[in-house]
């Protein structure tokens, strides 16, 4: 398996540089794509935080006034 670049790669055989150069643009846009995923999760985890510590403060409040 692998791709055709690789496995001439590991045979010792000339590398075909079109080959090479789609390969890099795959792994750019692979890169793109996984860097927007990771700024997305990474606003949905601090809205999971700013939730939670907001549930946490009223539950806090809550038992409060029920002390009163």
């Amino acid at each position: 398996m692998g791709s055709p670049a690789l496995n001439a790669a590991a045979s010792g055989q000339p590398l075909d540089a079109e080959s090479l150069k789609a390969k890099v643009e795959t792994l750019c846009l692979r890169l793109t794509a996984q860097q927007a995923t990771n700024r997305s999760l990474a606003e949905v985890n601090d809205t999971l935080i700013s939730n939670m510590e907001a549930m946490r403060q009223e539950d806090i409040d809550s038992d409060a006034r029920e002390e009163e």
